[in-house]
């Protein structure tokens, strides 16, 4: 491309002297040597403008070949680093081939019709606990709406339901639970609660006492139990 370039320059150069040639050629005493001037001066202004382009664009290539040049190294080092990696990648992908093909052996082996009862069943034992295990986990998590490394305090309206029947307010609370109504519990004339409906998933402390003119239902995996400082009874 570059040398295609550097001949047409060479060529618009050569046209360019045969022009100025031509013009110092022409006979003042013609009656056309003013028009035939102009004309052959119209085409050396031409000429050049197209002569000034080509070598702008000879330019930009020379440039870029050079930035091309001073950027090879690094080139070739990016190569060099892909194909490293992709070797790398063969590698791990001829393991995991080899991975899936020792698992089908011992699927095989496993749930094949040779006599390998004790293998099929501690294999079947593994796949249930682990899935009863997923279950119990995914059932726990779902469970809990709030969970607290510490204390919980609710604060609630008087006449407030905490949870429903149909759906218990679920709860792990690392320290102790306090819920404040409209009044102060425990005392005479506390505010009450519509219903109490709560469960949680570890051990549940009641920071206060808890008063409730409608149902209450606690429900805990752990242990039930008022805190050192709570007025008793708990739960009323």
């Amino acid at each position: 491309m570059l040398e295609l370039l550097v001949v047409e320059l060479d060529g618009m150069k050569e046209q360019l002297e045969q022009l100025l040639e031509e013009v110092r050629l022409l006979d003042p005493e013609d009656p056309d040597y003013n028009e035939n001037k102009q004309n052959l001066e119209d085409k050396i202004e031409a000429l050049e403008s197209d002569i000034e382009a080509q070598t702008g664009r000879i330019k930009e290539l020379l440039a870029e070949a050079e930035l091309l040049e001073l950027q090879l190294p690094l080139i070739i080092m990016l190569l060099e680093a892909i194909d490293v990696a992709q070797d790398a990648v063969d590698k791990i992908l001829l393991q995991i081939k080899g991975l899936e093909e020792d698992i089908a052996v011992l699927v095989a082996i496993a749930y094949g019709d040779d006599g390998n009862d004790g293998l099929r069943k501690a294999l079947s034992d593994a796949e249930a606990a682990a899935e009863a295990a997923a279950k119990a986990a995914v059932a726990a998590v779902g469970s809990m709406s709030i969970i607290a490394g510490g204390d919980l305090t609710l604060n609630v309206a008087e006449g407030a339901y905490i949870g429903t029947q149909a759906n218990s307010l679920g709860m792990n609370v690392g320290g102790r639970l306090t819920i404040n109504t409209g009044g102060n519990v425990g005392g005479t004339g506390a505010a009450e609660l519509c219903g109490l409906y709560i469960e949680s998933g570890g051990n549940l402390v009641f920071g206060k006492n808890i008063v409730s003119q409608g149902g209450v239902r606690i429900t805990a995996r752990g242990d039930i139990s008022a805190a050192m400082s709570a007025l008793a009874p708990p739960v009323i």
